[in-house]
């Protein structure tokens, strides 16, 4: 099972599949170019809005190794609440900071963001057929839980 033979699949089919496109639902739709890139099997052809499928970076966020010590020392009582929270707020606040996510490789499911409840219906058979298992209770209220790895 692979999240990239599902990619695969699906863009044969037209559609336009990312990952991590933004930390907010909203950043992720504004992330999705309006034309397929170079590597797709449809590039240059303009990509339907309704036909998307993308994780966010909330979906698949890796906590920094500072943030992750710095909660361990909060939960020693090293430094107190006011201390963690001055502290992540400032390395949040450097330039040089950039969001930091899992790859498809690294996890075995993600939540994604799509269009349209009928053209999402529509490949469904697609996402088994190639290997993955989804969650969903069919309204456009729930996104979509696809996984493609270990139960």
């Amino acid at each position: 099972m692979s999240f990239y033979k599902l990619k695969a699949a699906l863009e044969q089919e037209g559609w336009y599949v990312g990952w991590a496109e933004g930390y907010f639902q909203d950043e992720g739709w504004f992330n999705v170019p309006s034309v397929f890139p170079k590597d797709h099997p449809h590039a240059g052809q303009e990509v339907d809005l309704d036909k998307c499928i993308f994780n966010i970076i909330q979906d698949v966020e890796k906590e920094d190794d500072y943030i992750l010590e710095l909660g361990e020392k909060l939960d020693k009582g090293i430094i107190t609440d006011d201390e963690y929270e001055e502290l992540v707020q400032k390395f949040y606040e450097e330039d040089d900071w950039d969001e930091q996510f899992y790859t498809p490789d690294e996890v075995f499911d993600s939540c994604f963001c799509f269009g349209e409840v009928d053209t999402l219906k529509e490949i469904l058979p697609i996402i088994e057929a190639s290997g993955c298992r989804y969650h969903w209770d069919g309204s456009i209220k729930q996104r979509i839980e696809i996984s493609w790895g270990r139960e």
